[in-house]
């Protein structure tokens, strides 16, 4: 019977899947971490949702701070899947689109980081959740522009190549009623 109950026991406090994320930790993030994502990561991400073209300076700025595996000749298919993906996550902040069946247009204004977290980290990996806010605007006819503040979270995950931190993609992006300065 006790060997029951301690077989019970220790498949209770398995896990059955992975995900790959970093996990939290006891010890705090590496001190460049969050600087890093603020003075680098984050305002290249910015100038890129707003200046899409493709070789210009916001677009070689975004592809700098790109993970290096997602780049080049060596990232195969999957990484050329991450990189577009990565790519499309960075330009949809801030839910710009077109509602078909409402026939009304939805933008936003230029992106700003209100509150930023790390989540979880290894040594060579990390996720930052991110709470951003924007100005949305909707409107049928652009004479009858309505805007409101708008914000949103998303989890930006990084990768640490070379004492260096990288953008590997950008997952979780959804609206939110408003950005706090912290959890309680």
């Amino acid at each position: 019977m006790l060997l029951a109950l301690t077989t019970v026991a220790i498949a209770a406090c398995q896990t059955g899947t992975t995900t790959g994320m970093p996990t939290a930790s006891s010890q705090p993030p590496p001190e460049d971490l969050l600087p890093a994502f603020t003075n680098t990561i984050w305002p290249a991400i910015v100038d890129y949702n707003k200046h899409r073209s493709q070789g210009g300076p916001e677009s070689e700025r975004f592809h700098d701070i790109m993970d290096p595996d997602l780049k080049g000749d060596n990232a195969g298919i999957d990484g050329v899947r991450a990189y577009s993906a990565l790519r499309d996550a960075a330009q949809n902040l801030g839910q710009t689109d077109y509602d078909n069946t409402a026939k009304v247009q939805h933008s936003s204004s230029d992106i700003t980081a209100a509150h930023s977290e790390v989540s979880s980290f290894t040594s060579n990996t990390a996720a930052v959740n991110v709470c951003y806010t924007y100005t949305h605007s909707w409107y049928r006819d652009v004479k009858d522009k309505q805007q409101a503040p708008a914000a949103s979270e998303a989890t930006v995950e990084l990768v640490n190549v070379d004492n260096t931190w990288y953008l590997r993609a950008i997952t979780d992006d959804h609206v939110v009623p408003s950005c706090t300065s912290g959890r309680e």
